[in-house]
C-alpha cells in the first residue's frame, strides 16, 4: 500500500459488523487505538496507528469471512467525531459531539471516521478549489461526481449552487448522502442519485466535482466535458502530482485555472471547452 506519499499518524477503517463480539479476540491483536460500533447502521469503526499499515489491512483482509471493509483511509486527526472545521469563505463544517454543538449556518455532517469529512488532503484540496471556481464564475448547477459522504455538495449549496446533483455508485455512500442532506435541510437544491456520470444530462452543468480515484478517472475523465456547459468547470482531484499532466490528457482541451497540491496529493480547477 506504499504510494510514495508522506504516511499520516493515524489509519481509519469501517467495516460491516452487525455485531462486534465474536471480533474481539482478533481486535485485541491488532491493538485498534480506538473503536465505535453503530448498531444502527451496523458499522464498526475503528482507528489504527499508521506505523504498520500493510499488516494491519493484511490482517483485516484475512478476516472478510467476518465482515466486510467498507472504507479505510490516512487522517491526521484521532477524534471520530465532535470537532469544527472552518471551511473557505467563513463557513463552518460541525461534526456533533461533546462540547461541539451546530450554530445557524453551519454544515452538519455526523460521521464515525474523520475521513470522507474533509480531513483527507484531495477533500481539502477540492474544497479550496471548490470555493475559487465561485469567485470566477456564475455557478448554478453543478454535478457532484462520486459524493461519498456528501461534503462537497453540501459546500456547494452554502455557495450559492441553486441545483446540485450528488452521484455515487454505493448505496451506502448515497444513503450517508441522503442523511446530510436532510439534517441540512437542503434536499430542495442537493438531489441524491444511485448512478455514475450516466446520470448528467449533457451540456447542463456549470461546474463538475471529481474527488475520484486515478483508476475512476481514467476511466470517466473524457466524459467529463460533456456534461458541461460550453465552456465549463471542474474540480478534479483524488491524484498524486506527479498524475497532473496524465488527467489532463485524459480530459482533453481544458484552461488550468489552479492547480494546488498538499501532501503529495494535487488538485486542478480548469475551464473546459469542446
Amino acid at each position: 500500500m506504499d504510494s510514495g506519499l508522506p504516511k499520516k499518524p493515524y489509519l481509519h477503517v469501517r467495516v460491516s459488523c452487525p455485531d462486534p463480539r465474536p471480533l474481539e479476540g482478533t481486535l485485541n491483536v491488532l491493538n485498534p487505538l480506538y473503536t465505535h460500533h453503530s448498531e444502527e447502521k451496523g458499522i464498526l469503526s475503528l482507528v489504527f496507528p499508521s506505523d504498520n499499515v500493510d499488516w494491519t489491512l493484511r490482517r483485516l483482509s484475512g478476516m472478510s469471512a467476518q465482515f466486510e471493509i467498507l472504507e479505510a483511509g490516512l487522517s491526521s486527526r484521532l477524534e471520530t467525531s465532535g470537532y469544527r472545521l472552518m471551511l473557505p469563505g467563513g463557513i463552518s463544517m460541525v461534526s456533533p459531539g461533546p462540547g461541539i454543538t451546530p450554530g445557524a449556518g453551519d454544515i452538519v455532517l455526523k460521521q464515525n471516521l474523520s475521513f470522507g469529512t474533509g480531513h483527507h488532503p484531495t477533500t481539502e484540496l477540492s474544497i479550496r478549489l471548490l470555493r475559487e471556481a465561485f469567485t470566477v464564475a456564475d455557478i448554478k448547477a453543478v454535478f457532484d461526481l462520486g459524493t461519498g459522504s456528501g461534503i462537497l455538495a453540501l459546500y456547494a449549496a452554502k455557495l450559492g449552487a441553486s441545483r446540485i446533483l450528488a452521484v455515487d455508485i454505493d448505496p451506502r455512500a448515497c444513503k450517508e448522502a441522503l442523511e446530510a442532506v436532510r439534517t441540512n435541510d437542503i434536499g430542495h437544491r442537493v438531489f441524491v442519485v444511485q448512478g455514475s456520470i450516466e446520470a448528467a444530462r449533457p451540456g447542463v452543468f456549470d461546474l463538475v466535482l471529481a474527488n475520484l480515484t486515478i483508476g475512476t478517472l481514467r476511466t470517466l475523465a473524457r466524459e467529463i466535458p460533456g456534461i458541461l456547459r460550453n465552456p465549463g468547470f471542474a474540480v478534479i482531484s483524488g491524484f498524486t502530482t506527479g498524475q497532473v499532466d496524465q488527467i489532463l490528457r485524459y480530459i482533453g482541451t481544458t484552461e488550468v485555472i489552479k492547480n494546488i497540491n498538499q501532501e503529495g496529493w494535487a488538485a486542478v480547477l480548469i475551464r473546459t471547452t469542446r
